[in-house]
């Protein structure tokens, strides 16, 4: 509605905060639920979704290049070679924190922030569960425990998609405690707003060892190869009192 009514993201912001907040809340909502990409203009703006509104213009502009352009004749081998062999344009030269290049890529692109949030594991997690209203609380309550159960094993294989998007991006000081992400065991499941934690006893011990022992193997391989000072030593230093999966993963 507010798309067509054309009320843009600023002009959202001169309204009295009585009305701002709730209308944010909706906007916060429909930007991680967007239905399709078929939106009238200006909603990916008023969603803060910059992303999805220039990714929605490039098919269109490919529609009506590729309908422009279906008579021109195509490349021969040769052509096609030197465009793959031409010297590549200017490339700014690698800066320690990559997460700050990855800023600078990504500024108005939200995926890879969306895929970070959805490997975060420290937090609590979040399910929006649909429920059956003519059940029972007894029933209910069983349900949400088996909805926070299945919500746990998935925060307990994140670590594997971790060590793919951190890869070698650290390079950690020999002289502080290596940080791992922590596992957070608690689910808060909406629309009712109940937070369940699901004991770590009523988990598979082999499973809850494995997910231990690949969230230390995450945390290595985002040492970078060209880190300094990372010996046995650095190893053992950042060992627990006890021997856990956890640090075996890591070594």
């Amino acid at each position: 509605m507010l798309g067509e009514l054309k009320i843009s993201l600023e002009v959202l912001e001169t309204f009295p905060i009585g009305i701002v907040i709730p209308l944010k809340e909706v906007t916060s909502y429909c930007q991680e639920h967007l239905a399709s990409m078929d939106q009238s203009p200006g909603v990916f703006g008023l969603l803060d979704r910059k992303d999805l509104e220039v990714i929605r213009s490039h098919q269109h502009k490919r529609i009506h290049k590729y309908s422009a352009n279906s008579h021109i004749q195509a490349k021969d081998t040769s052509q096609i070679v030197n465009t793959i062999w031409k010297s590549p344009d200017h490339i700014a030269p690698i800066e320690q924190d990559r997460l700050d290049i990855t800023r600078t890529i990504f500024k108005s692109d939200r995926r890879f922030w969306e895929m970070t949030k959805i490997l975060e594991s420290s937090q609590v997690q979040r399910v929006t569960s649909t429920q059956n209203t003519a059940a029972s609380d007894k029933e209910l309550l069983e349900y949400q425990k088996e909805v926070a159960h299945y919500a746990t094993v998935r925060l307990l294989t994140l670590s594997i998609g971790k060590s793919i998007v951190f890869y070698s991006m650290k390079s950690p000081l020999t002289t502080e405690i290596f940080p791992f992400w922590k596992m957070n065991f608690a689910t808060t499941i909406y629309p009712d707003d109940i937070t369940i934690t699901t004991d770590k006893d009523s988990l598979d011990k082999v499973s809850l060892e494995w997910a231990y022992f690949h969230n230390g193997a995450a945390g290595g391989l985002t040492v970078s190869k060209d880190a300094k000072g990372i010996t046995g030593s650095w190893i053992t230093f950042n060992r627990n009192k006890s021997l856990t999966a956890q640090h075996a993963g890591f070594f």
